[in-house]
């Protein structure tokens, strides 16, 4: 339901801003006065004040030489024996 009433509301936007530019075609002065002061009135609704905002996010260029393989560089039988260890040791 919700969508049904962004488009017509759209629509309504739509036949609002047409009627607008035929007055401001017109060759009637007065007409075009107050579609110029109809159309200023909808620019100043649409503008919302500029908010500025900071990102401190920062990318490490850095990078370390060699990175860490840890159990990688081991044997198999090795890397059990590290991981059961380990293991033993959070269990305490």
């Amino acid at each position: 339901m919700d969508k049904l009433e962004d488009f017509e509301s759209f629509l309504k936007n739509v036949d609002q801003i047409s009627e607008l530019v035929k007055d401001l075609k017109s060759s009637d002065v007065a007409i075009q006065q107050k579609a110029i002061e109809t159309a200023d009135g909808y620019i100043a609704e649409l503008d919302e004040p500029c908010r500025t905002t900071v990102n401190k996010t920062t990318i490490n260029t850095n990078t370390p030489g060699q990175p860490s393989l840890g159990l990688q560089n081991r044997s198999p039988g090795e890397r059990v024996i590290c991981l059961s260890l380990a293991l033993n040791l959070n269990n305490v």
